[in-house]
């Protein structure tokens, strides 16, 4: 046996792999010097486990490939339709109050077994927004074929009562803050409103100074003092005429002249009136405060 056999012994901590290779670079004719391949048992075995271990992750890899294939393959299923599109299986409707979610899902003209891919979140916004009780509506699209329609709904204060329209079913419009009139309604279904009244045309969907001021008009004559103003209604000033601002009421004063201009100081001095409990007052059809300083009574019917 040769020098070079004798100095190599084999280990029994390495795999048989390694003893081989050590082996067979012993067989090598060549001197030391002149090998261009030489093998360290105890690197090949470093090597050896690195590849091990890249092994258990590629497997690994693959494993949890298969699993989520498995697992995930249902869900996509039930997401799905026919023909792999998702289809929309309910719409939820956020943010509504006097409006029914019902009405909100009607209006946006989709129906529940719709394609999503065909939905356009714009066009439905717009069709729902174009409600008159919606002021502005959002979309949203989720998984599982849920589409969420969220509305923020009209906030109505007064009810206004103008001239009779064609193809209108009453002549009475819910007024909104911003003095804009948005939908034709019945005037019992909304009796806790203050009421207005125009001699013009109303146009719906189109803010008016006039009824803003209007309505806050209305809200100070909440104040207790103008209690004896029963069933008040608001008339707006007309194109033309001199009468301004009027106060119609079911009994006396059956009528209050407040004029185009400092209505709210004519506010005032109609309070302090109400408030002295005169019997001129008290019997009085009419008051007219369009005088500086001063209050008329008229007895006798009033114009209405």
């Amino acid at each position: 046996m040769s020098p070079k056999r004798r100095n190599f012994q084999p280990r029994a901590k390495q795999s048989a792999l390694v003893n081989r290779l050590g082996r067979k670079q012993r067989r090598d004719p060549f001197d030391r010097a002149r090998r261009w391949f030489r093998v360290d048992p105890t690197r090949l075995s470093g090597v050896e486990a690195r590849l091990g271990r890249r092994a258990m992750v590629a497997w690994g890899f693959a494993v949890a490939l298969l699993l989520g294939w498995a697992i995930g393959a249902p869900l996509v299923a039930y997401w799905q339709g026919d023909g792999g599109a998702v289809l929309v299986r309910s719409i939820a409707v956020q943010g509504h109050d006097r409006l029914p979610a019902s009405a909100v899902a009607e209006a946006s003209g989709v129906a529940p077994g719709s394609t999503m891919k065909d939905l356009d979140r714009a066009a439905i916004a717009s069709q729902v927004a174009a409600h008159p009780l919606v002021r502005e509506a959002r979309v949203a699209v989720l998984p599982a074929g849920r589409l969420v329609v969220r509305v923020e709904e009209r906030e109505p204060r007064a009810l206004l009562r103008g001239p009779a329209r064609e193809r209108a079913p009453s002549n009475w419009w819910l007024v909104d803050e911003t003095g804009t009139p948005f939908a034709n309604t019945r005037a019992d279904a909304w009796s806790r409103l203050p009421r207005l009244r125009s001699r013009s045309e109303v146009r719906d969907d189109t803010a008016s100074e006039s009824l803003r001021f209007a309505i806050e008009l209305a809200r100070g004559l909440d104040d207790p003092r103008f209690d004896a103003l029963s069933d008040r209604e608001i008339e707006l000033p007309g194109e033309t005429g001199s009468d301004g601002w009027v106060i119609h009421t079911r009994g006396n004063p059956q009528r209050v002249l407040l004029g185009n201009e400092a209505v709210e100081p004519r506010l005032e001095r109609l309070a302090m009136l109400l408030e002295a409990r005169l019997p001129e007052a008290r019997t009085a059809s009419e008051i007219d405060l369009r005088f500086a300083g001063q209050a008329v009574l008229r007895s006798g019917p009033a114009s209405r």
